[in-house]
């Protein structure tokens, strides 16, 4: 018998540090680009079953796409963002449900994370003036990206070119406009 969405559990897991790799390949003549999340626990390696399990967990999150605009929009507003998604910009496609931003306060930012695919639900709970910080890193990257290859003006990210990324992560307002569809 299948585990129903509701009956998963849910591994919560306190970040220590998210940082990110930005990865560039050729497609049709046209450079594009992706993000993937990296991230370490906070949980002492002396607790080896929890430090194994919860990288475990970290390691897989790390080979997912992740939308560095849905990032930037969760640290605005509460609610609903798919900030993992697939190669092709569909978070379903992967998988993945949106990730419901359970909790936001000056310090910390907390999402769910459901997958379909996933044994469990995770919840990763972030210092919110690191993801800041990760914001303002990713930006400098991309214009980096841009400084080396002004070709790269229109490479595509799930749909999006990257100078519209950039634009997107410096402003003060939500790009998306992300409803739930009840279901």
């Amino acid at each position: 018998m299948e585990n129903k969405k509701s009956d998963k559990k849910t591994c919560n897991i306190k970040v220590k540090h998210l940082s990110y790799s930005i990865e560039l390949f050729f497609k049709k003549g046209n450079i594009n680009f992706s993000v993937h999340p990296l991230f370490e626990t906070q949980t002492d390696s002396d607790n080896t079953e929890l430090w194994r399990k919860e990288n475990e967990i970290l390691e897989k999150l790390s080979r997912e796409k992740f939308d560095p605009i849905a990032f930037h929009d969760s640290l605005l507003r509460d609610g609903d963002h798919c900030i993992f998604t697939c190669g092709c910009g569909v978070p379903g496609c992967a998988g993945f449900e949106p990730c419901t931003l359970a909790k936001k306060d000056q310090k910390e930012i907390s999402w769910l994370i459901k997958n379909r695919y996933y044994e469990e639900n995770i919840r990763l709970i972030l210092d919110r003036r690191g993801c800041e910080e990760i914001l303002k890193n990713l930006i400098i990257n991309l214009k980096d990206i841009l400084k080396l290859f002004p070709e790269s003006e229109e490479s595509i990210y799930g749909g999006k070119k990257i100078k519209n990324v950039i634009d997107a992560l410096k402003g003060n307002k939500v790009y998306y406009n992300f409803k739930r569809v009840p279901e």
